[in-house]
């Protein structure tokens, strides 16, 4: 599992080295748009990537668990109709 993790830590080095020459080559081939003040923002953090996938991770929780919900309240339903027939029927 070491070997694993260090493969994997080199792997985001490189991604990041070849990231950081796109943005230097970007800026190079349009010095008009690297001028821009907010230029860095134009591009995510770690963290900033991290919090977002965090949010939509939630996100999508909230919604299986609200379907989840809507499907347990249809369920419920439909044993109490199905006991209330059964309780009209034996008497």
């Amino acid at each position: 599992q070491g070997e694993d993790s260090l493969k994997l830590s080199q792997e985001y080095q490189e991604y990041q080295q070849k990231l950081e020459q796109q943005k230097q080559d970007y800026r190079k081939e349009h010095p008009d748009e690297a001028k821009d003040p907010n230029y860095d923002e134009w591009f995510e953090t770690d963290s900033q990537r991290e919090l977002r996938q965090i949010f939509q991770g939630q996100s999508h929780m909230f919604e299986v668990l609200r379907e989840l919900g809507r499907k347990l309240d249809e369920v419920i339903g439909r044993q109490e109709r199905t006991l209330s027939l059964m309780s009209t029927q034996q008497q």
